[in-house]
């Protein structure tokens, strides 16, 4: 579910500060630590957000990568 994440948390120069879930609580079960945003909207809203790494179908990516992304850099 969250196949980039222990990647991103063990990584000195990155911080796993949250995570986009619709409906389910599963990521703050192994990082208590971060923010669930319920929308891209409001993950994309708040200033703290750096970078975005989209775990996603590939249908839905470029969906994704054409919102307006501010200065954060993307992985996809």
């Amino acid at each position: 579910m969250f196949f980039h994440a222990p990647f991103a948390a063990k990584n000195p120069n990155l911080n796993l500060y949250a995570v986009w879930e619709r409906i389910k609580n599963e990521a703050v079960k192994k990082y208590p630590d971060i923010i669930t945003f319920r929308t891209l909207d409001e993950l994309l809203a708040d200033n703290k957000v750096e970078l975005v790494i989209v775990n996603t179908p590939s249908v839905t990516h470029y969906e994704y990568a054409k919102k307006p992304w501010r200065h954060l850099s993307m992985s996809l």
